[in-house]
């Protein structure tokens, strides 16, 4: 079934929340037939599909990607998602289960849930069309691949997004939790990734955290994102004077509230300047703190559902910015900046490819103060957020194409397969 893309009203909050709401259109982008062998491959999401979040837009592309080369991807995904979309590849659905639409990342119970329904959804698909191998995303994407790839007897890709001992503490708030999450996170850290026959790691810093937790080298390949150039034209107009922007999740490993106390100080030097966090989702915590600093006139809050909207409010800033705290990722917030040409003032953890001075400025202190002298330099010197944009723009299109990174992936492939023929025991498979 096809479904056009479609936005959904959401009420105002009091710090001028605005809604985006965008046309409909087709999601996957075509590319010429690839030269290696065609694969069937199911594909594991254990996340709400689609979103306009990082790790959904990522799987979202990749799958279009595969299938525009002539593999097949099977998608298999929980029931919900954040909007309506076409797709060119066929997605199956969970169950629904009560309680458990919420789009926002993190542990809970009802997620549980949804994983124990996702492995009976994944296994049932993958007995019907069996794929040549199974692509698991994030660790539950990986769990559920191994016992579903076992069965099937193939080969388990699986694909990182983070590393768990560094974000499952984030989702929580007193001491002794974060603890217990941190342990959590490395037993599973130790035992979920040595699972696969192959590994992608977004960058340098996740391969070599893997590789100190047991996963074998020679079974990883560093792959960052990609972006569709076509995604992103040179913009039409010239931004707006003294526009800040943020895109994404407003979860904890974020840091938006640095971000805001940095607005703090930029304000105070430079009135006009008005940051935007553009979210689909609604941060109470956050639209208290604006309002206890007097910030109601310098921060504002979008919500925005689905790529092309968050696109266009890049595309209208001079500058964007990303405070996020763990180093094991690759936010896709990041590559959108850059290849939109905007100038970008990152947190050292998360600035993945950008050369300091050249490319974007790096903040090496979590601190509001750095930030805010980052950010006020770019605001008073626009011909230096013009230079490092275009800088960004040419490195991105350059190095961070799904036209570089989809043959990767395509040889990653061709290499478990044939280590799986040559070798089916070839990684530890006690869970």
């Amino acid at each position: 079934m096809r479904y056009p893309l479609s936005a959904i009203a959401t009420r105002p909050g009091r710090c001028r929340w605005v809604t985006v709401v965008m046309l409909p259109r087709t999601e996957t982008v075509r590319l010429p037939s690839s030269v290696v062998a065609a694969r069937s491959i199911l594909m594991i999401a254990p996340c709400p599909f689609p979103t306009s979040q990082g790790s959904q837009t990522l799987i979202r592309q990749l799958a279009a990607g595969l299938q525009g080369r002539g593999h097949t991807v099977h998608l298999v995904t929980y029931h919900h998602g954040e909007y309506q979309a076409d797709f060119d590849f066929p997605v199956y659905r969970t169950r629904r289960l009560p309680g458990t639409g919420r789009l926002k990342a993190g542990p809970s119970a009802g997620k549980l849930g949804l994983d124990w329904l996702l492995w009976r959804k994944a296994r049932a698909v993958g007995l019907r069309v069996k794929p040549d191998l199974v692509h698991g995303h994030n660790y539950e994407g990986a769990l559920i691949g191994a016992l579903v790839a076992r069965r099937l007897g193939v080969p388990l890709v699986y694909h990182t997004h983070n590393v768990l001992h560094e974000e499952l503490p984030t989702y929580f708030r007193d001491p002794m939790s974060r603890r217990i999450a941190r342990w959590l996170g490395m037993f599973l850290d130790r035992r979920i990734p040595v699972q696969a026959d192959a590994v992608v790691a977004l960058n340098d810093a996740v391969r070599d955290e893997l590789t100190a937790l047991g996963v074998r080298a020679e079974v990883i390949s560093v792959i960052p994102p990609g972006v569709w150039p076509e995604e992103w034209p040179p913009a039409e107009g010239p931004p707006r004077t003294a526009s800040i922007v943020y895109t994404g999740n407003l979860d904890n490993y974020q840091n938006l509230s640095i971000l805001i106390d940095s607005m703090a100080i930029v304000a105070r030097e430079m009135p006009d300047a008005v940051l935007t966090i553009v979210s689909h989702e609604r941060s109470p915590r956050l639209e208290a703190r604006v309002r206890s600093l007097g910030l109601s006139g310098s921060v504002d809050f979008v919500l925005a559902h689905g790529f092309h909207a968050v696109r266009r409010w890049i595309l209208r800033s001079s500058l964007a910015v990303c405070t996020r705290l763990p180093s094991c990722g690759y936010p896709i917030k990041l590559v959108n900046y850059l290849a939109a040409g905007r100038a970008v003032v990152a947190s050292r953890a998360c600035a993945h490819g950008i050369v300091d001075g050249e490319t974007g400025l790096i903040v090496e202190s979590m601190a509001p103060e750095p930030f805010a002298a980052a950010i006020l330099r770019l605001l008073r010197d626009p011909c230096l957020a013009a230079k490092l944009g275009a800088a960004a723009r040419e490195m991105a299109l350059s190095t961070l194409s799904w036209d570089r990174a989809l043959p990767e992936i395509e040889g990653l492939y061709a290499r478990a397969l044939e280590l799986r023929a040559v070798a089916p025991r070839n990684v530890p498979r006690k869970l």
